[in-house]
């Protein structure tokens, strides 16, 4: 409903008039309906029905008067017709006082006014949060060296031990005096061999390097030997740095953050483990010792269905594998 305030003043100030004993010095009790002050086609019924009030336009600097039918109830004005101009653009009609517009204009446009969401932060799938792509060429690799939880350094080795489907496992990881150049980066050799109820399974060859620019280990690939009964049957898993596409991944960033997410291993269709950070601070209980350790979670996109948990403490390494868990640390 359209409000049309000086024909409202104009219609109020008739009823007050009609219903008090004074109005303008006029004593309102001595008027009749043929008395000249009032127009001779009004009468009082028609006064409590319809009031005929005049409204003033301004046209071209003169007054002219309009005439308005206000329709009342008995509770008050229910409803308001006239014609007394359009209502503009910025809330008002074109009879309003421009202070009175200005208000309405303020009005509407606070209320027009959303306030605006910040943007959610976008998902997109888990290979996008990955981070596949290093920055290898602004690193200064070195062969030997530690961070907080992985370290290069000759003859360090740790041994693990656990069962799985029944069946007891060691895995023993063991820094070889041994380099390797994977892709023009000189790297150290980490042997990693696996038993199962003493018989050998694997042996692996892995090869890694520090950037000292920022104390991460990069994985540059490694060599595979499968095993059984005792002879080489596979080199399922192998891959280099620079080889058929191959890249190298991060496998211990210098400064864990949780949340943090990245590969490991980029060889297309061969390795594509990838890790997550999720926790910082995970307690670990081993027959080596107890220990505030750094939670992975490893998956990846070939074994969609698989999800390992390694924890590496402060200063020592790998701590746990999945069931298999430190029995063993230090330089041999």
């Amino acid at each position: 409903m359209k409000s049309k305030p000086l024909a409202l003043i104009a219609a109020v100030a008739l009823i007050v008039a009609a219903t008090t004993s004074t109005y303008n010095g006029m004593d309102m009790a001595s008027l009749t309906p043929s008395s000249p002050q009032l127009k001779p086609d009004i009468t009082a019924t028609e006064l409590t029905a319809t009031t005929k009030t005049s409204t003033q336009a301004i046209e071209g600097g003169k007054l002219t008067p309009e005439i308005t039918n206000i329709p009342l109830a008995s509770n008050g004005l229910s409803e308001m017709r006239d014609d007394v101009g359009e209502e503009t653009d910025d809330g008002c009609n074109d009879i309003c006082p421009d202070f009175l517009k200005s208000k309405k204009k303020d009005s509407k446009s606070k209320k027009d006014k959303k306030v605006k969401k910040s943007p959610k932060s976008e998902t997109t799938s888990d290979n996008g949060e990955y981070t596949d792509s290093f920055n290898l060429e602004g690193c200064t690799f070195s062969s030997t060296g530690s961070n907080r939880y992985f370290i290069l350094e000759t003859d360090y080795r740790l041994v693990l031990e656990g069962e799985e489907d029944g069946e007891n496992i060691q895995l023993t990881i063991t820094v070889l005096d041994e380099t390797k150049t994977v892709g023009g980066v000189e790297t150290r050799v980490v042997e990693e061999k696996e038993t199962k109820d003493g018989e050998l399974i694997e042996i692996s060859k892995n090869y890694f390097a520090i950037c000292t620019e920022n104390n991460s280990v990069f994985y540059f690939g490694e060599d595979v030997d499968i095993y059984e009964n005792g002879k080489v049957v596979s080199h399922d898993g192998a891959w280099l740095h620079g080889t058929n596409g191959a890249k190298a991944g991060l496998m211990m960033p210098g400064i864990a953050l949780l949340g943090s997410k990245y590969y490991q291993e980029v060889a297309l269709g061969v390795a594509l483990d990838r890790a997550v950070i999720v926790s910082l601070d995970e307690k670990v209980s081993t027959p080596a010792g107890k220990f505030s350790s750094l939670k992975i979670k490893e998956t990846t996109p070939l074994e969609p269905s698989v999800e390992d948990f390694k924890y590496h403490a402060p200063n020592i390494g790998l701590v746990q594998s999945n069931t298999l868990k430190l029995v063993e640390y230090g330089y041999m």
